[in-house]
């Protein structure tokens, strides 16, 4: 009845949740963290509201010099309003005091500051776990399409079958209509998890696609709904997009309504701290922290860099690509190292991570940034260069392949020219940086159009005359898809034997038929 009576002065069918428990413990309308005013230097501090009004530099100034003019003097200055101006008085701003946004907020959303990874908030796959067994809901899992399958918690997918939202779909199709063609995350999601297709949707929440569909789908069975994902997921976008699908406005009218209202969306990632809670139409959702910690040191200067160029644009095969060579060095941001062996080969690469690499002659010129950067490779190194590396290797593989980085991109390798042994690629992370990084069958293969080797009348073809080969959609067969990297023991050689538990030799024979029994999922 309390609640009912809390929805009464609502004027719209959406309301921020009015729960009893919701309305007693004040929580910031943006990332849902619950409100104190003790502690500037704890987490959720608002400063005490002042009762003073707010009012623009402009008008202070002419009220001061106003304020004792005679009414014959303000006639003479012509400063009496207008006839229009009367009827139509300047529109006063009132504030809405149940939508309030702590101090970390306000600084990220109108200053654009971030102070510290102290700041952000995860969940555990214990906390998520504990979360759903109390409240009875159906779990809602969001993942990037860009560095997908890494954002698949196996233990979460397993055991609750959650509607999965592959989401950012939009840098990875041009166009809504190809994004329907290409059905590569559903055939995953039901080969590995036993997912249905129909419990899989592709969105974009900038771009609009796909939103229409998983609303109808969510009003179809109104209850509680969790939104669980990793950090920088998307799922406060989500959620902001079915709310504005959900009110009907246009897109100027909503972003207005949203910078108070929330769930609060940034580029950087833990943006979200606390349980935020939403009713839309029949059902409604909770948006809960993201999965995964992330410990850059410097967020603020980051914030670009968690948004990764389309596929469409750097990632195609026609795309542009640059090369480095053997024994150099490619450094991507300071985020990690990418070390060729010398044994001649040349590797060939596409950036699809916001931020430009530096080729770096050796290892050497590491420890020599680290004691002094150059001016100019500031902004190319957002994380300071160190030689306190961890060195893992990228398992043996033909063709080419991703390097996938979490929340940043993946940089597509192709080695070429001729090798004088195996050994293998290195990839050099800073010891202080937990990033999670994988080798993934080249994405494009799956979400764009490959040659099926045979012409319009079915026949197999020559290499010399595959260029007039059909094109077809490859399909997920349920091979294996990524690798984990091979940690460096004392040799390459120790390293993939002991963890592969094949033999593994410079002289070894790697084939397209047999290098992914290396490979560690």
């Amino acid at each position: 009845m309390l609640t009912r009576l809390l929805y009464i002065r609502t004027p719209h069918v959406f309301r921020r949740s009015a729960s009893v428990l919701s309305n007693l413990v004040s929580k910031c309308s943006s990332c849902g963290i619950q409100l104190q005013s003790t502690s500037a230097a704890a987490p959720g501090y608002i400063p005490l509201v002042s009762h003073k009004p707010f009012q623009r530099q402009e008008d202070t100034i002419y009220n001061k010099y106003t304020k004792h003019l005679d009414p014959e003097d303000m006639a003479l200055l012509n400063l009496h309003p207008t006839a229009a101006e009367s009827q139509h008085p300047r529109h006063k701003h009132t504030s809405d005091s149940s939508y309030k946004d702590c101090l970390r907020c306000r600084q990220i959303k109108h200053k654009h500051q971030f102070n510290s990874v102290e700041e952000t908030q995860n969940l555990s796959t214990t906390s998520i776990i504990d979360k759903v067994e109390h409240i009875n809901g159906q779990m809602v899992y969001a993942i990037s399409a860009i560095d997908f399958p890494l954002g698949i918690n196996k233990q979460l997918v397993n055991q609750y079958k959650p509607i999965v939202v592959i989401t950012k779909c939009d840098l990875i199709f041009p166009q809504k209509e190809t994004m329907a063609k290409f059905p590569f995350y559903k055939e995953y999601m039901t080969a590995k998890f036993e997912i249905p297709p129909t419990n899989v949707f592709l969105v974009s929440s900038r771009r609009d696609w796909g939103l229409q569909t998983l609303n109808s789908v969510l009003q179809s069975n109104p209850q509680k709904y969790f939104i669980v994902g990793d950090i920088n997921s998307g799922k406060s976008s989500l959620i902001s997009k079915l709310l504005l699908r959900d009110r009907g406005d246009t897109r100027m009218k909503y972003d207005v309504w949203a910078a108070r209202n929330g769930p609060g969306i940034s580029n950087l990632p833990g943006f979200t701290r606390g349980e935020l809670q939403f009713s839309i139409s029949n059902y409604e959702l909770i948006d809960l922290p993201g999965l995964n910690h992330m410990n850059f040191p410097n967020f603020a200067r980051l914030k670009n860099v968690f948004k990764a160029p389309p596929l469409y644009r750097k990632g195609l095969y026609s795309s542009q690509y640059d090369t480095i060579k053997g024994g150099q060095v490619l450094a991507v941001g300071g985020f990690f190292y990418v070390k060729l062996p010398d044994n001649g080969m040349i590797l060939q690469y596409k950036n699809l991570i916001n931020v430009s690499p530096v080729v770096l002659r050796d290892t050497d010129r590491i420890g020599a940034l680290e004691q002094k950067l150059d001016p100019s490779l500031t902004n190319k190194f957002l994380i300071p260069p160190t030689t306190k590396l961890r060195k893992l290797l990228i398992p043996p593989f033909v063709g080419k392949i991703d390097l996938v980085v979490k929340n940043l991109g993946y940089l597509e390798l192709t080695p070429t020219g001729s090798k004088s042994d195996n050994k293998l690629i290195e990839v050099l992370v800073p010891e202080n940086l937990d990033l999670q990084i994988i080798v993934r069958k080249p994405l494009v293969t799956y979400v764009q159009k490959v040659l099926s080797g045979r012409n319009k009348n079915g026949n197999v073809l020559s290499l010399p005359n595959l260029w007039k080969s059909t094109k077809v959609v490859q399909h997920y067969r349920n091979e294996k898809l990524y690798s984990r990297l091979y940690p460096f023991l004392q040799s390459q050689q120790q390293s993939i034997e002991a963890l592969s538990g094949m033999q593994y030799a410079e002289d070894t024979e790697i084939t397209r038929e047999n290098y992914d029994a290396y490979w560690l999922e």
